[in-house]
């Protein structure tokens, strides 16, 4: 909703394979988004009531709420806990707009039209065109004027409550939240229905949920017909002609973001944010698959970015206009009402702190350009979305999507999206759409460098043989089964590309299957002769790659430009102290089903020595890089301690262990990240990468 539409706005694995980052250090380097700035805007913090005719930051307020502006820059706030609405103008000065401090009572009021001397608990505000706002005052809904006029104008007062629609004062109207439409209907939550409240017609009628005090017990889904649905509405809030609003199902399930687009003549559900999963995570990837930890006040930009609080910590996120959440801006505690200006300017209530805070500088984060995933199945994101979690108390990885696929079941299962070379939008590069990158993911399972190395398939710079074919090399042919459809690296322009090899190269998860399954154990003197006999051939696969990125670019920047590769290395899936209980042991429960299978202490120092020689090779071609490859600027990122607190046999892993899904044989994903050891692979790169 524009700001001139009305005058106040309502708001009421084999483990982590190698990531190499690239950019090119241009000449002029690219526009970053304004760092968000909070400042005092209300209160001083202490509760009371105080202040009238001065500054609003040397005014008292006490418990303040719900927020709105109008489309002069003036802010109004419910100060809640001093039964009044206060306005702050742009000069900064406070006065109360409405309500005197006097408690409502019934006997003010009654089911018609009336004027309304109290105010009872008022929580939130919602601004309509003209100049006027509603607010809850009581069970009932109140309208507001700047001329300091109140009345109770819709809402059962009297008998026994009777939620549904018809008439409004002939139905109870307790809303927990409210909205207005650039009409000026009224959109209220309430209970397991929203509604609209006409002015005009004074009639109220169900338009999402379940009407009257009809029950559910499941929870709605994405697409779902809005009229009927089982929701819980909560903190909403209109834009461009939709509602958004907080589902707060009651059960398992975590808060979800919903949109409801009025202009659809079967209006449906769409998912905007939350996984349904009870804690904050996922920041930096696709909203819909993120974590809420609890509801809070929503927002929407002038541009159709979503803010909400909620978070924990006090934490403000927003979604993007390509569907990514990021963290925002932290104030510190749970927010009590948001709303924007139009110069959007973010004003924040913080109840707890009986102040108002202004948070400025938000937008969008400015473009850096385009970024090509190069790799193999970490990159890829392979193993999360066939939907295991771990389970601490049973001490095992189970299937929490009954729809999700096994792990030889893919492409029959899920179709296209699922063919041999696929990926996920869990991957660690694809994070990086939050932070201004165009993300374009062809890294595949599998993929190693060379094919004639003879130890893997290929993928980096040969093709990829599958059963059913091969993928064309990542850094050349067309990618067929690769997102996107029928792209090659260098159409693309990238101005970053994350490289994921060495596993592969040398066949780590054939080494963990070898540990891992009953009979030939890994570290014999012929294993590690093997061994390093790979790591010789991987090193030189590194260079290889390494040195065909500095011909590209050599050959495709303009003279005095260097590409900057980030180069990752291993992180340490192994807690230090060997867990001899761990259901991936041999002592642990899964070896009374399957004797002898499991790793032991001394093939898990084995494979922590192989990762460490690893490593070593890494740290070497970076350094080669640095001082050959003249077109490229190398630098290490050290993913090592990445996954510290949250390793193999912890009681949070970050990585699949290698029984997950074991049926009796190989296991083909031991030691990839989860969705949160892609988030902290994500966060490591940006931070030391400076991204």
């Amino acid at each position: 909703m524009k700001p001139h539409d009305h005058r106040w706005r309502a708001v009421s694995a084999a483990l982590i394979l190698v990531a190499s980052t690239i950019v090119p250090v241009l000449a002029s380097s690219p526009a970053s988004a304004t760092t968000p700035t909070i400042s005092a805007f209300a209160g001083t913090g202490t509760a009371g009531f105080s202040g009238d005719g001065g500054a609003a930051t040397s005014a008292q307020l006490n418990q303040p709420k719900g927020l709105a502006t109008d489309s002069a820059g003036n802010v109004y706030v419910v100060d809640a806990g001093n039964l009044r609405i206060r306005k702050v103008t742009t000069s900064g000065t406070i006065s109360t707009a409405v309500g005197s401090g006097s408690v409502c009572s019934a006997n003010n009021v009654g089911n018609t039209w009336s004027l309304d001397f109290g105010m009872c608990n008022p929580t939130w505000l919602a601004a309509a065109p003209g100049g006027s706002a509603y607010f809850n005052d009581g069970g009932w809904l109140d309208q507001a004027w700047n001329t300091g006029v109140q009345a109770h104008v819709a809402g059962k007062v009297t008998g026994n409550y009777s939620p549904g629609d018809g008439d409004g004062f002939g139905v109870s109207v307790n809303a927990n939240s409210a909205t207005v439409g650039d009409d000026g209907t009224v959109y209220f939550g309430e209970g397991n229905s929203l509604k609209a409240w006409n002015p005009a017609t004074k009639q109220v009628t169900t338009i999402a949920g379940m009407s009257g005090g009809a029950t559910c017990n499941y929870y709605a889904s994405d697409g779902a017909a809005a009229l009927g649905a089982c929701i819980f509405p909560q903190f909403v809030s209109f834009s461009r002609g939709s509602i958004y609003f907080f589902d707060m199902a009651p059960g398992w399930r975590g808060p979800v973001i919903f949109r409801i687009d009025l202009s659809e003549s079967r209006m449906q559900l769409h998912k905007v944010a939350g996984s349904g999963s009870w804690s904050d995570y996922g920041s930096g990837g696709l909203a819909v698959n993120a974590g809420i930890s609890t509801q809070g006040p929503i927002a929407v930009s002038s541009i159709g970015e979503v803010y909400f609080g909620g978070v924990s910590n006090g934490v403000i996120r927003k979604v993007d206009t390509s569907g990514y959440m990021r963290d925002v801006v932290g104030v510190g505690t749970t927010e009590g009402g948001m709303a924007f200006d139009g110069a959007d300017n973010l004003y924040v209530s913080l109840p707890s702190q009986n102040k108002v805070v202004k948070v400025s500088g938000l937008g969008p984060v400015a473009s850096k350009g385009n970024l090509v995933a190069l790799g193999d199945s970490v990159a890829a994101g392979e193993g999360i979305n066939y939907g295991f979690i771990w389970n601490p108390t049973t001490a095992e990885w189970f299937q929490s999507n009954p729809n999700a696929p096994t792990w030889t079941d893919t492409t029959s299962a899920t179709g296209a999206n699922y063919q041999d070379c696929h990926q996920t939008d869990y991957a660690y590069s694809r994070l990086l759409q939050a932070n201004g990158y165009q993300v374009y993911n062809m890294a595949c399972s599998g993929a190693s460098v060379l094919q004639n190395s003879g130890l893997e398939s290929g993928g980096i710079l040969d093709n990829e043989n599958f059963a059913d074919g091969f993928t064309p090399t990542q850094l050349g042919g067309l990618c067929s089964d690769c997102e996107p459809v029928n792209s090659t690296f260098d159409s693309h322009n990238p101005t970053v590309v994350t490289l994921t090899i060495g596993a592969n190269d040398v066949t780590f998860a054939n080494w963990v299957t070898q540990c891992y399954l009953p009979g030939a154990k890994c570290g014999s003197s012929d294993d590690s002769g093997l061994l390093s006999s790979q790591l010789g051939i991987e090193q030189a696969d590194l260079r290889s790659a390494l040195a065909e990125l500095n011909r590209r670019a050599g050959q495709d920047l303009p003279s005095g430009q260097t590409l900057r590769v980030l180069v990752t290395n291993y992180y340490d899936p192994f807690q230090s102290a060997f867990i001899g209980n761990c259901v991936d042991t041999d002592g642990g429960h899964l070896g009374n089903t399957f004797p002898g299978v499991g790793i032991e202490s001394p093939q898990q120092t084995w494979l922590v020595n192989a990762l460490t020689s690893l490593n070593a090779n890494i740290n070497s071609e970076v350094n080669y890089a640095q001082a050959n490859d003249p077109n490229l600027n190398v630098s290490l990122i050290d993913l090592s301690n990445v996954m510290a607190g949250h390793q193999w046999c912890s009681n949070d892993p970050w990585m699949y262990g290698p029984s997950i899904n074991y049926s009796g044989g190989n296991n083909p994903a031991p030691f990839h990240p989860t969705p949160a050891g892609q988030n902290a692979i994500y966060q490591a790169v940006l931070q030391q990468g400076h991204l």
